[in-house]
């Protein structure tokens, strides 16, 4: 009546491939996964009552009214040429608590992939393979295999339903016809029976459904319309707009409600009488169940007034989901168009929902969208989306058609200042939107009040830093920035090669950095200095920044030596403390239509649900080569780094509670959401990887980088110097020159490239009170001379015994007192350079970073010597 969650059945390692009742018991399931396993559920209660095993994963479970006791599957296998068969299998349930695998009974096998259905009436089993259709019979005889009877149907069959209580099927094929078989009992074997054809579909028939009594029968296809057939008069009834193609009918036992599964992965209940959907059941929304990320251009954003997950949804429209609950919530209409069918069951669709973000508080939503087909001329609009505090829900309030005389390719909105939005488009510039004034100082439209270009180079990224006073805009290789208020570019930042492009730029929420990334490499930029302070050799394919946080995170494509290195190593992120070698995250998968999104504490790679390593082996599908790297800007050292899931195209961070700060969302190519809190006090210790350190060398500074300022001594020289204790020396050297100079450098600095106050204070004093490091160097020093003066007196005195033997004791003395205060200098020297790293580092990200070509200087050699 609701459509709520009442129970979470968990025990299945893989994806579950069927459900049945109980036939002896309604209070009862029965479930079949690909960890070749078969579960009894009390469903009541939440509870496996026991598991069978199955020879090979099962697809299709069903059961016999005249043989409750007897499970029946099939099974999709590979033979050593590469074709694939489908084998019919039977599992006996009596007398055995936990079957044995030689209890699996094959009982046929047809050649290519097909499927299985139980037919009551008939007391066997109906199985469809391209044309073919088979029916197998058991016989009397218990020592007999039993019979099989085979019928070609005239097209390619996707889909048999059987009658309850008559020898009747209902044939579906792929050209959208129904063909019913009469009496097939009594049709020899290689005849074709009695047949008649209904044909309303124009696409594939998907799904068939006889009622218990067989008086209608109900059909489904990619016209997203339920039809009821009437047996008798062959009347038709007819449901339409139901949002998505139908993938799967069934009939409760008494008639009075259909349930109707749909590719947009929402399931929807529909009262007989009244003939309309009294429930729907919705999960993550995909156009198809073979969608892949170009059906997803808008990626993963974030609505900033409930922290609702937002992307495309059917169609044209936005969906938001809440990823905390795995359930899905708003489903907004940008283009307001219903599904229509294509030729060969394409949707006819050609005008596409690309880029959204939200501004400030979220009182605002920008859309674009757009048309590229091969036969009208390309165009895009823009809209500008109020919320309306009385609906609830967001309204249009403006819409440029076109902002752009090209596509758009990026869309940017300040988080400081609500009231204003950046563009770029593949027109060769960019555009600054704001909001203009009418009656009752009441935001009435949106205009473009400045346009940038910069050299005739193409617009590939923009972004605004989190105060809004500075505007970034990648053109070709070069990053400038610009400020929104005057419109007046402040600089251009060049570093990379002329024809390595930039496609994507972040800001740090509470650092002075800027984070490009192009498709081989990753640079940041410091702008207090406007000089490039690291750059990582790496394939981004996203990148955004933590507006909780400074963290920043990138996903990146690698290559592994081997598909069976890439499944050992890699980890679904929905991973959560499964393993003791973990870093401390904790996830959540959602995305399932009627299955909430639980706590995953099994690792697909571990077997942590059965505990049985065997058992634990990764899906092909797992096999990552993706990796969500998360950095700090002041270094090039990644504190985290996670295998992402196979196929990961979209990455966000989940923003919204400071609880959320470092949450990651992340959307793989099966369309499901994982979300990782990675927990920075369980980073590994980096002295665990000293092997990968040399690796992490920061790449050389450029030519015109400035000299060592005052900021630089009292924040850290970041890591441009090239060694930590050459730093240490130099920066003490320089500050030993007076604080008259420091203070007055500061003092003629301008206010925006500062630090906080807060920040800088504590720093700034410690700066000015701190001693200089040559005080231990002379004690040794001194120390070592008072040795050597007794050494050579003694050496000089040889003529009295008594007074040797004291001066050697004496020596002695000193030589040992000399040799702990050498090991005492070098302990606080150690101890003083492992101080001055203060980042915390994820061993694993050492072991991902080996592998990759990074801009560096440092050798290999000396990397576990100077990390110790």
């Amino acid at each position: 009546s609701t459509g709520e969650v009442a129970r979470v059945l968990t025990g299945h390692k893989h994806a579950v491939t069927s459900l049945h009742i109980n036939p002896l018991n309604s209070l009862q399931l029965y479930s079949t996964a690909l960890d070749k396993t078969i579960r009894l559920w009390d469903y009541t209660d939440a509870v496996c009552n026991n598991v069978y095993t199955c020879n090979s994963e099962p697809y299709g479970l069903t059961f016999l009214p005249s043989r409750p006791d007897v499970i029946f599957w099939h099974s999709v296998l590979q033979t050593p040429s590469g074709k694939l068969i489908t084998t019919l299998n039977c599992l006996s349930l009596v007398g055995s608590q936990l079957p044995k695998e030689g209890n699996n009974v094959v009982l046929h096998t047809v050649q290519g992939r097909g499927t299985w259905y139980a037919h009551a009436a008939a007391d066997a089993l109906v199985g469809h393979h391209k044309k073919k259709v088979t029916i197998y019979r058991f016989s009397s005889d218990a020592s007999d295999s039993g019979s099989v009877q085979s019928f070609r149907s005239p097209s390619f069959v996707s889909c048999v339903a059987c009658h309850p209580s008559e020898h009747t099927l209902a044939v579906g094929t792929v050209q959208g016809m129904i063909h019913l078989w009469y009496n097939v009992d009594q049709v020899e074997d290689g005849t074709m029976p009695l047949s008649s054809v209904h044909h309303w579909h124009t696409h594939r028939v998907q799904a068939l459904a006889f009622s218990t009594d067989g008086s209608y029968l109900l059909s489904g296809g990619g016209e997203a319309v339920l039809v009821v057939w009437q047996m008798l008069t062959r009347n038709q009834r007819f449901l339409p707009r139901l949002g998505a193609p139908i993938s799967h009918v069934t009939i409760n036992n008494d008639d009075t409600s259909y349930a109707v599964l749909c590719t947009d992965n929402a399931l929807r209940l529909i009262d007989a009488s009244s003939f309309a959907a009294t429930v729907s059941i919705q999960g993550f929304k995909r156009s198809s169940p073979q969608s892949t990320a170009a059906n997803f251009p808008c990626g993963l954003a974030v609505d900033p007034r409930t922290g609702l997950v937002v992307t495309n949804g059917t169609y044209g429209s936005l969906q938001f989901f809440d990823v905390l609950r795995d359930r899905h919530e708003i489903d907004h209409q940008v283009l307001n168009r219903n599904y229509m069918s294509g030729p060969f069951g394409k949707p006819l669709h050609t005008t596409t929902l690309d880029r959204v973000a939200f501004t400030r508080g979220g009182k605002w939503m920008v859309t674009s969208e757009s048309r590229r087909d091969e036969v009208m001329a390309s165009d895009c609009r823009l809209k500008f989306w109020m919320f309306e505090q009385n609906t609830q829900t967001y309204v249009l309030n403006t819409c440029v058609d076109p902002p752009h005389p090209r596509p758009i390719i990026d869309i940017a909105s300040s988080s400081a200042r609500d009231l204003a939005a950046t563009t770029c488009g593949r027109d060769r510039c960019f555009k600054l939107w704001a909001v203009s004034a009418g009656e009752g100082r009441e935001a009435t439209s949106w205009a473009a009040r400045l346009v940038g270009t910069f050299r005739d180079l193409e617009c590939h990224a923009v972004c605004f830093s989190s105060d809004g006073s500075v505007l970034a805009a990648a053109f070709g290789s070069s990053v400038t920035l610009w400020d929104p208020l005057t419109g007046e570019m402040k600089a251009a930042l060049s570093y990379a090669p002329h024809d390595e492009i930039i496609t994507r730029i972040a800001f740090s929420q509470s650092a002075p950095y800027l984070l490009c990334a192009s498709d081989s490499t990753l640079y940041c930029w410091n702008l207090l200095s406007c000089t490039v302070s690291w750059a990582v050799r790496m394939r981004v394919k996203q990148l955004c920044s933590d507006p909780l946080s400074d963290a920043v995170a990138v996903l990146v494509h690698t290559k592994t030596a081997n598909a069976q290195e890439s499944a050992s190593t890699s980890t679904a992120m929905e991973v959560s403390a499964a393993s003791s070698e973990g870093t401390g995250k904790k996830g959540k998968k959602a995305g399932a239509a009627a299955t909430p999104a639980t706590p995953a504490a099994t690792s697909a790679s571990t077997g942590a649900a059965g505990g049985d390593e065997s058992d634990g082996d990764a899906l092909p599908s797992l096999a990552s080569t993706s990796h969500v790297l998360v950095f700090k800007p002041q270094t090039p050292r990644p504190v985290l780094c996670e295998p992402a899931p196979a196929g990961s195209h979209a990455l966000s961070f989940l923003g919204g509670k400071p609880s959320n700060a470092g949450a990651l969302l992340v959307l793989d190519s099966s369309l499901n959401i994982f979300c990782a809190s990675p927990n920075d006090s369980g980073a590994a210790d980096a002295s665990s990887s000293s092997t990968a350190a040399s690796a992490l060398a920061p790449l050389a500074s450029s030519t015109d980088a400035r000299a060592a300022s005052t900021l630089s001594r009292m924040l850290g020289a970041g890591p441009n110097t090239q060694d930590g204790a050459q730093r240490a020396g130099t920066s003490v050297g320089d500050i030993s020159q007076g604080a008259h100079a420091a203070a007055s450098e500061l003092l003629d600095m301008p206010v925006h490239v500062l630090p906080p106050a807060e920040e800088l204070a504590a720093k700034f004093l410690d700066m000015l009170l701190r001693r200089a490091p040559t005080a231990a160097a002379a004690a040794q020093s001194a120390t070592a001379a008072g040795s050597s003066s007794a050494a050579a007196n003694t050496a000089g005195d040889g003529s009295d015994e008594d007074d040797a033997d004291s001066d050697a004791d004496e020596t002695r003395d000193t030589s040992s007192n000399t040799q702990q205060q050498q090991q005492d200098a070098s302990s606080a020297t150690a101890e003083q350079h492992d101080s001055s790293d203060d980042v915390e580092l994820d061993a694993h990200a050492y072991d991902f970073l080996m592998d990759l070509n990074l801009q560096g200087d440092a050798p290999a050699t000396a990397s576990k010597s100077k990390r110790k």
